[in-house]
């Protein structure tokens, strides 16, 4: 409320909780009010959306960067340690393949 009174409006996204206890994620957007005659302060203006599914969206993605990162960087490890080439199989026995 502090910001929003010195400069007009403040924005915020953060958990709320419900009357019934479960959590939401809302982006909040909270407006200093004025009497359009006077301009003086009269209370607030207060906009909150639910923005749970994007929260968890934008989580959910993520997580899912992180795991090919860190699936791409082991294989960057392996690629140095081991060969990836062509392999020739012989019966149940695999020798990697030679070009001459």
């Amino acid at each position: 409320m502090t910001k929003a009174r010195e400069i007009g409006r403040a924005e915020d996204e953060r958990w709320h909780l419900r009357k019934d206890g479960t959590r939401f994620w809302a982006s909040g957007l909270m407006m200093r009010f004025e009497d359009e005659g006077t301009g003086e302060h009269i209370g607030y203006l207060k906009i909150l959306r639910d923005r749970t599914e994007h929260h968890q969206a934008s989580k959910a993605a993520r997580a899912g960067e992180e795991r090919l990162r860190a699936a791409l960087e082991a294989a960057a490890r392996a690629r140095s340690v081991g060969t990836f080439g062509p392999t020739r199989w012989s019966g149940t026995k695999r020798s990697t393949a030679c070009s001459a």
